[in-house]
């Protein structure tokens, strides 16, 4: 048996081992993937903070992206503080003062 031999068994070898390596690390990137496209379309259509027309974008956005659509979403700043009404053509929510006799209520 010469050197050639070896050399050749030796690679043959150890790229089966690295395409096998790279199959079940491909396959975790891909089922990690599915699952968070899934879990960012449901979270979507559940999220009740969101507008009609929101929601609505959002869903575009992920079923038509996919996986990017689904990074986009997550990545999109989010409204914590609760909704109220507007009083006002800003938009803005307008906070009443409380009137003496209010005060006295207590």
């Amino acid at each position: 048996m010469n050197l050639a031999f070896y050399l050749q068994s030796f690679f043959n070898t150890q790229l089966a081992e690295t395409s096998k390596s790279i199959a079940i690390i491909g396959g975790f990137i891909i089922i990690i993937g599915i699952g968070l496209w899934i879990w960012s379309l449901i979270h979507c259509i559940q999220n009740k903070q969101l507008s009609d027309s929101n929601r609505t974008i959002g869903i575009v956005l992920i079923v038509a992206l996919g996986v990017i659509g689904s990074f986009i979403y997550l990545l999109l700043p989010r409204d914590t503080r609760r909704r109220g009404r507007t009083n006002n053509s800003s938009g803005m929510k307008v906070i009443k003062k409380k009137s003496q006799n209010d005060r006295n209520q207590f």
